[in-house]
């Protein structure tokens, strides 16, 4: 009977280290495809969580689910943004004593070969195309899983861009679309005739009229 109890309890943690892993994961992907600030990026803390990103399955699961999701190849996040992102992943690993892929060193070594590149080709004053409107505008990736909801936005890279702030997703309409795609705050829109104001770019309506479709909006 001791030794079931003991069985049981390893188990048990080990379900429990798990869902944290998948849940750092899940957390660090929605960060990325949302070109969250690397300031206020959310790294794992746990012996597990940190596993879970930074493990050689880890590193696997960040570029088959972050750098190559089907989001971020067809809409792809700021190139300098990518660059940055996986410079700091690398930094992150190796200070807890992760050994980084190869494939992860690749990918990082490749942005910065294509900056290098621009850069060159830009102060040689030969036409790197359309450099500028890339430069200007990136896409982001807004997920919630729990809603089975994905959406993305084509924004401007700085808040304030051709002389307005509504070309960027803001906080406020961030957190009003976790807000609505709760559970409980579902039955408060549903049926209803719904007017967002002050939309910008439309975040929480998209999310709305998606998760719980109004009847008219």
């Amino acid at each position: 009977g001791r030794r079931r109890r003991r069985d049981n309890q390893h188990a048990r943690a080990e379900r429990k280290g798990e869902r944290a892993g998948e849940m750092a994961l899940q957390q660090l992907q929605r960060q990325y495809l949302a070109m969250v600030p690397l300031h206020l990026v959310e790294w794992p803390q746990t012996p597990e969580a940190a596993e879970s990103v930074f493990g050689d399955e880890g590193q696997a699961q960040v570029m088959a689910e972050m750098v190559r999701h089907p989001a971020a190849i067809a809409h792809p996040p700021a190139t300098a943004y990518v660059r940055a992102f996986l410079k700091r992943l690398i930094r992150e690993a190796e200070s807890r004593g992760y050994a980084v892929s190869d494939e992860l060193y690749n990918a990082c070594a490749q942005l910065f070969s294509a900056e290098s590149a621009e850069l060159t080709a830009a102060g040689s004053g030969e036409d790197v195309g359309s450099a500028k409107g890339e430069g200007e505008f990136c896409y982001k990736t807004y997920l919630w899983p729990h809603a089975g909801l994905q959406v993305t936005l084509r924004e401007a890279v700085q808040l304030l861009s051709q002389g307005t702030t509504g070309l960027s997703t803001w906080g406020a309409a961030l957190a009003l679309s976790e807000y609505m795609l709760m559970d409980t705050q579902r039955a408060l829109v549903a049926g209803r005739t719904v007017v967002e104001l002050g939309a910008g770019l439309g975040l929480a309506s998209l999310c709305v009229a998606a998760a719980v479709p109004p009847r008219s909006q």
